[in-house]
């Protein structure tokens, strides 16, 4: 009897259908815990009757076909129960609300006039909830760790946005969030500290980078290598990040696999000397312990423990003397990870990083048998190879989430991945010396360089003529197209079938069928106002064109690069190229817009600007208005507005804190008015 291919690759029976038990709870997530035990028992039960009713090898060889399904049924089944039980836990908000909550900071962060962190409760009917907790300022007195108390007035949170924009509630649910609640810096209360290894590790990572403030490098170059070696890539400038995407090689801004190997080399030949004790398994081992306490030094990033996880597993098949298979060892990664965590299995930085490195260890030209040529003709060919596959593998993917395609990356890749290695061995070199005191000028002059070079090859290739595609539109079915392609693709250069390419071109036909369908299918003109919690402007597009209003007194602070960055999604599949700002008076096709008021598609708006409302109030009988934006610096009150005019509609921005938010709520259902807050749905004005 034959072995299987997937003998060679045990691991692949379990995970695939693992990470199909947890798309099935993701999708069917009424389903009671109950049921989800009762398939796993079920399958159970159909591999014990089959062991017991075949039990002789000629038998075995006629259920040989069914043996599997057993397997993929409870391995299916346990990883819908991990998605189930791992959900955030909901809690009644009438027992919990008005009283005092307590907790522990599990993540802190600073930002300009506020902070902002996720609190494990520990009070009563709320203990083992994770709440997202906003404070107006900046607390530095506390801390990760700490313990504090407030007034519970928790609100869910809700994010009803476009199909094509992100979701941020779901975001959150999947970082087991589904509460927040909004403080004012008085209002809490710290009484109590307790230090955890990650505590520890946030402490050790803050001082780390408070070395390499002070290390003399440039700010550039600080806050490149912060991002490196720590995964901190909140100070990188936007500007580097957009020429990196645009050039292809954005993840060498981010603590990936390849960084994890980079530094696994370096801390194996720092061991070396254990192999002349004859203590190689301890070299093993030592490496791997490292690496570890290196990964939770940066918080396990999921690309980070992938990398580890497979190195652990390699330096296994050595200690035990098996042979080591790369996707086995990939597979076996992402089963432990999926399994306490679950939902990572929708991150996008999980997604990227298995499909590339899956790709690469399954697809990547073989060099047996091509012996004669020259060495670093070979290697060139090989990481040329690579570079080609993992970017084919992860081109639909970045579509999807970043809307941009770069189609020189292959090249700007080559250029730059063999000299990767040096530059981080020089700062790890950098950084080491920096937390002992030491600065050595020549080290950041070189580290300079290279970040320079880096930075000026990634400018270069961004800026040549259709280097890449930015705002592009890519669908879920589009990206399952494109995979199911590749793999009919895949397969043909490797059994030289055309059945397989004739099915690849077939697949192909449909996908963009299917793409043209959904494209027409948007809407070419129209006015909406995006769910955000920040401020957001009321955009007006037609004819590949949009125009922004915002309140006179927002405009100075809004980014419109930032927000056509974070909306691109939905600029992509409306066709939409320009946009601009429109003025206080002016006349497009459409709309009128004379400030505060606007009729836009025949619609009239009231943009309730800080005083200009009241100056601008027309006189004698009320006037209709279908829908008055309330913008952050409104100050006045819903009442004033409902006497003069009749209001269709009251728009709540986003950036209006929720204490003042549910105030003006309350008005509005005093008044019998209907009102949306941008915080939990967007606006589109037909």
């Amino acid at each position: 009897m034959g072995s299987s291919p997937l003998s060679k690759i045990p691991f692949s029976r379990i995970t695939i259908p693992f990470c199909g038990g947890i798309v099935l709870g993701d999708c069917f997530t009424a389903v009671p815990l109950a049921v989800v035990i009762s398939i796993a028992i079920l399958g159970l039960v159909m591999l014990a009757v089959m062991n017991a009713a075949f039990r002789t090898p000629e038998r075995r060889i006629l259920i040989r076909p069914f043996t599997m399904m057993p397997i993929v049924v409870m391995a299916c089944a346990l990883g819908w129960a991990c998605y189930a039980v791992n959900q955030p836990r909901e809690m009644a908000l009438e027992q919990v609300n008005g009283k005092v909550g307590y907790g522990r900071i599990e993540n802190l962060e600073l930002k300009e006039q506020s902070m902002e962190m996720t609190v494990a409760m520990q009070s009563p009917h709320a203990e083992g909830c994770n709440v997202k907790i906003t404070i107006s300022g900046c607390n530095f007195n506390l801390q990760e760790g700490d313990h504090i108390a407030f007034v519970a007035d928790f609100e869910r949170i809700k994010n009803t946005n476009f199909p094509e924009d992100p979701d941020y509630a779901l975001l959150q649910k999947r970082r087991g969030i589904i509460y927040k609640q909004h403080l004012e810096d008085p209002g809490v209360l710290h009484y109590h500290h307790t230090s955890s290894i990650w505590t520890a590790m946030t402490g050790a990572r803050a001082r780390i980078k408070g070395a390499i403030a002070k290390s003399g490098l440039n700010d550039e170059t600080k806050h490149y290598i912060a991002a490196l070696l720590l995964g901190d890539k909140k100070m990188l400038d936007q500007d580097m990040r957009t020429n990196y995407a645009a050039a292809g090689i954005s993840h060498v801004l981010a603590l990936s696999g390849m960084h994890i190997g980079i530094i696994m080399t370096m801390i194996w030949l720092l061991l070396w000397p254990l192999d002349y004790y004859g203590l190689k398994k301890l070299r093993f081992v030592l490496s791997v312990l490292i690496i570890v306490v290196y990964d939770m030094l940066t918080g396990m990033p999921p690309s980070a423990v992938r990398a580890t996880i497979m190195i652990g597993f390699t330096f296994g098949t050595f200690i035990f003397g098996r042979k080591a298979v790369a996707v086995n060892s990939l597979l076996a990664s992402a089963l432990v990870i999926l399994a306490f965590t679950p939902e990572a299995l929708f991150d996008v930085g999980f997604q990227l990083s298995y499909t590339s490195v899956l790709a690469m260890l399954v697809l990547r030209p073989s060099r047996r048998g091509k012996g004669g040529g020259k060495r670093w003709v070979e290697d060139a060919k090989s990481l040329l190879g690579i570079t080609v596959i993992a970017t084919g593998a992860t081109l639909a993917l970045t579509a999807y989430y970043f809307h941009t395609i770069s189609w020189m990356g292959v090249f700007t890749n080559v250029l730059i991945v063999p000299i990767f290695p040096a530059f981080m061995g020089v700062a790890v070199l950098i950084t080491l010396l920096a937390c002992a005191g030491i600065y050595v000028s020549w080290l950041n002059e070189i580290a300079e360089f290279f970040v320079s070079i880096f930075g000026k090859m990634a400018e270069c290739v961004a800026g040549l003529p259709f280097s890449h595609a930015k705002e592009v539109y890519c669908n879920g079915t589009d990206v399952v197209v494109y995979f199911v392609a590749m793999a009919l693709l895949a397969a043909f250069i490797r059994k030289k079938r055309w059945a397989y390419m004739s099915l690849c071109i077939g697949v192909c036909a449909l996908g963009v069928v299917a793409h043209a369908a959904a494209v027409n299918g948007f809407s070419k003109k129209g006015c909406v106002m995006f769910s955000s919690f920040e401020r957001t402007p009321l955009v007006i597009y037609q004819n590949g064109k949009a125009h922004y209003w915002l309140p006179r007194k927002e405009r100075a602070e809004f980014d419109k690069a930032k927000f056509r960055r974070l909306h691109q999604g939905y600029f992509a599949a409306h066709s939409i190229d320009a946009f601009s700002e429109i003025s206080d008076t002016a006349a497009i096709q459409n709309a009128t817009i004379r400030s505060p008021f606007a009729i836009i598609f025949g619609k009239k708006i009231l943009m309730a600007e800080p005083g200009k409302w009241r100056k601008e109030m027309p006189k004698g009988k009320k006037t209709h208005i279908d829908y008055c934006i309330i913008p952050r610096h409104f100050n006045g009150k819903i009442e004033d507005l409902h006497r003069l005019h009749h209001i269709g509609q009251v728009v709540i921005s986003g950036s209006i804190h929720d204490k003042r938010a549910r105030v003006i709520k309350t008005e509005c259902t005093k008044l019998g008015l209907k009102y949306i807050d941008l915080k939990e749905q967007s606006l589109k004005i037909e």
